[in-house]
């Protein structure tokens, strides 16, 4: 038993020895060039993304987002959707589009009247810009849905 033991652990680490270097050339050939000019900075850029969505008795949807980026010499441009979906679950179709750019941060706080028998929520974009015009962050976020 130990004469088993021993030949399956001998085995087991010639193994090892052996397939390392073949995963480490496979392992260096996934990286992205580190000067890719369409690889976004690993550094997030992005540090705070918030959003929400209320309706009044009315049908007055309030829409908010508020983005926030450390760096002054990014340019941040946000996109709010107002979307609605017929059921819950379903696809999400956009109403209403509002935009704005800034640097550190972007608010964008409005108001649009929505129709009775739809969920709706607001959708955000945003795309973070470097000095050099290079895309630096992007990402999308989306509020809870409300039915009205």
């Amino acid at each position: 038993m130990k004469t088993i033991n021993k030949l399956l652990s001998l085995c087991l680490a010639l193994l090892l020895c052996c397939m390392t270097p073949a995963l480490l050339a496979h392992a260096e050939d996934l990286e992205p060039p580190a000067d890719d000019p369409l690889d976004p900075d690993p550094f997030v850029k992005i540090s705070l993304i918030t959003c929400d969505i209320e309706i009044s008795s009315s049908g007055l949807s309030s829409d908010y987002c508020h983005v926030y980026v450390p760096d002054t010499t990014c340019t941040v441009d946000v996109s709010m959707e107002l979307q609605r979906a017929s059921s819950y679950g379903g696809s999400w179709e956009t109403i209403k589009t509002w935009s704005d750019s800034g640097t550190r941060t972007v608010t964008l706080d409005e108001y649009w009247y929505v129709g009775h028998g739809y969920y709706y929520r607001v959708y955000i974009s945003v795309a973070v810009w470097d000095s050099d015009g290079l895309l630096a962050d992007a990402t999308g976020v989306e509020s809870s849905y409300v039915y009205y």
